[in-house]
């Protein structure tokens, strides 16, 4: 409602006011001890805060450092698991990494990602995008018999192209014509 002030912006209200509180305030004064992680072929080593000296900015936040005791631990349980190497993409990351490849156009982003979501080639669960089994099945099919003309470095041509036929620089039925050879040609094989 308009004019109420709620939970919501109490919670706001605070969180700011203590991280301003914070930035204005002395460093804090940490001891630290590198503790070495040893789980059979894994090794990390890792610095981790021993103990609070000066409370410093941490006064003002409600995150408080875990403070390590000394002495050596046992594990008890591990758990293994297989994470990718690389992040799913967000709708964001996504449309960053189409700006970076050259792919697409900021009018086109959003009917793709949409594109994407309607056909079920990804699904949207939180913030990420997972490929669905059919959106594996089409890449899958799709690379296999027409990887040339699915390409990243096909499409990108192609849309310099369309670029050079909308600036008049180039004939469209030229290019039309040699599109259509090469799909002709990728067909019949």
């Amino acid at each position: 409602m308009k004019g109420k002030i709620d939970g919501s912006h109490l919670r706001l209200y605070d969180l700011i006011f203590r991280r301003f509180m914070a930035s204005q305030a002395a460093e804090a004064k940490i001891k630290k001890r590198k503790v070495k992680l040893k789980v059979e072929d894994f090794v990390e080593t890792r610095e981790l805060t021993a103990e609070i000296v000066e409370k410093g900015f941490y006064q003002f936040l409600r995150f408080k450092p875990e403070h390590l005791p000394e002495g050596s631990f046992k594990i008890l349980e591990k758990n293994l698991r297989k994470i990718p190497s690389k992040l799913y993409y967000t709708q964001g990351t996504l449309i960053e990494a189409m700006k970076e490849k050259g792919l697409g156009r900021p009018s086109t982003y959003a009917t793709i990602i949409s594109k994407l979501l309607e056909h079920r080639y990804v699904i949207e669960r939180g913030r990420f995008l997972f490929p669905t089994g059919l959106g594996v099945k089409v890449y899958r099919y799709l690379s296999e018999r027409f990887g040339d003309l699915v390409s990243e470095d096909f499409t990108r041509k192609l849309e310099e192209v369309m670029d050079k036929v909308e600036r008049g620089e180039t004939s469209y039925n030229e290019n039309l014509l040699n599109l259509y050879r090469n799909l002709k040609t990728l067909l019949k094989a």
